[in-house]
């Protein structure tokens, strides 16, 4: 059971996420709710083929799916609870849910390409 729990730690701690994500906007539309967790849901699916296919999970790729999980629930907590005015001090501030899977989506595949020309360089020993 331990060495379960250790394997899926990660997958374990993107699905309570993605279910805080879905609780945080719950009072939104549907579809507002299906959008914000489409790139978590989307990383833990990769993840998860990763596991599938048995090949190892980079520090790098965990690095990213953290730090876009990261991003994305400190925007929703501070829209959901209004923290420092976020949400009455700006009428535009609710576009920040409509841009942040696009934002975390991209910050995601620049850091996977970081990452595929880091491997391309060090297999060609310039690094």
């Amino acid at each position: 059971m331990t060495t379960m729990l250790n394997k899926y730690k990660y997958e374990l701690l993107y699905t309570f996420l993605i279910a805080t994500y879905i609780t945080l906007s719950g009072s939104s539309s549907f579809i507002l709710t299906l959008w914000i967790v489409s790139v978590p849901l989307l990383l833990l699916g990769l993840n998860g083929f990763l596991k599938f296919k048995t090949q190892p999970i980079s520090r790098r790729n965990q690095f990213a799916s953290i730090a876009c999980h990261l991003i994305m629930l400190i925007v929703t907590i501070s829209l959901h609870f209004d923290i420092g005015g976020v949400t009455t001090g700006s009428s535009t501030s609710a576009i920040a849910l409509v841009m942040l899977p696009i934002l975390c989506g991209a910050g995601v595949i620049a850091l996977v390409a970081l990452h595929w020309l880091f491997n391309f360089l060090k297999h060609k020993n310039v690094i």
